[in-house]
């Protein structure tokens, strides 16, 4: 055994330090206290003030929900540290007219960067062609929603063509205090009512490289008839023009570096003086 400094003011003993996998995130949570209840988690301790999951073990990587749950199956020892204040993450809204390529974006986000959190409304409209349950929307009944909706389960709701959106706030309440930033998509008029209920929203705009290429992607799809895409063209015209509504522009012309804008944006904001401030205190705590 040696003792390893993993950087928190604290000693770990261990083997080897395979992994660090933030204990506060929600599918870790859950993945632990399902382990509790069988059984199958040796060594750890897990609350609120814990900063990281230590992972120890010969010959396995660890480092995503799934491989931890494979670790803790197959009984692999996991330690636990004491955390330093970490502040939360950051609320994301992002719009952008159809064919802009925000879910594109936001896919290659999501696979790069774990500590970002998908929000997934709940509709009450019936799921179209080509829709997963639960990959973008959690599809629900009208009893359903306005019974959640009584019981303040939205953090936003809205109605549109007859069908209810909602915005679980549990899930992002839960994410923001593990430190993850949260990505929300809407549309224009929700980003609007977003940022009077969420001052401190950081909100951005997907934008096509010219009308030209957002024609040509939408007409490019071959899945609607030309007054549809004649029909989108002008939603997208009215969306463009209120783009200045936002704080950031990210141009799709290349997927790479539109990707590589937005995760600019995510690291720029964790970097703000407001975000970095506990950074200080913990500095200054051990002077």
């Amino acid at each position: 055994m040696k003792l390893i400094n993993i950087g928190f003011g604290n000693m770990i003993s261990a083997d080897r330090l395979v992994a660090i996998v933030s204990p506060e995130s929600a599918p870790i949570k859950r993945i632990i206290g399902e382990a509790k209840e069988r059984g199958t988690l040796i060594d750890a301790t897990h609350g609120r003030r814990t900063r990281a999951v230590i992972i120890t073990d010969s010959d396995h990587l660890i480092c995503s929900p799934k491989r931890l749950q494979i670790a803790l199956r197959k009984k692999i020892t996991i330690l636990i540290c004491w955390r330093m204040k970490m502040s939360k993450g950051n609320i994301y809204i992002i719009s952008g007219p159809s064919g802009s390529g925000k879910d594109t974006i936001l896919k290659e986000v999501l696979k790069i960067r774990e500590d970002v959190f998908f929000s997934i409304s709940e509709i009450t409209r019936d799921m179209r062609n080509g829709e997963v349950e639960g990959e973008k929307y959690h599809f629900i009944s009208r009893e359903e929603f306005k019974e959640k909706l009584a019981n303040n389960y939205f953090l936003e709701y809205n109605e549109y063509s007859g069908n209810f959106y909602g915005t679980p706030k549990a899930p992002i309440e839960e994410h923001l205090a593990a430190g993850d930033d949260v990505v929300i998509e809407c549309d224009v008029n929700g980003a609007k009512a977003l940022r009077k209920l969420l001052p401190d929203v950081i909100s951005i705009f997907i934008m096509p490289p010219s009308f030209e290429v957002l024609q040509r992607r939408l007409v490019g799809r071959a899945t609607e008839t030309t007054e549809q895409v004649e029909r989108r063209m002008n939603e997208a015209l009215n969306e463009i023009r209120r783009a200045d509504e936002y704080d950031y522009i990210v141009v799709n012309d290349d997927l790479s570096l539109a990707v590589e804008d937005f995760i600019t944006v995510l690291k720029s904001n964790k970097l703000l003086l407001k975000n970095q401030k506990y950074l200080i205190d913990e500095v200054l705590k051990n002077a």
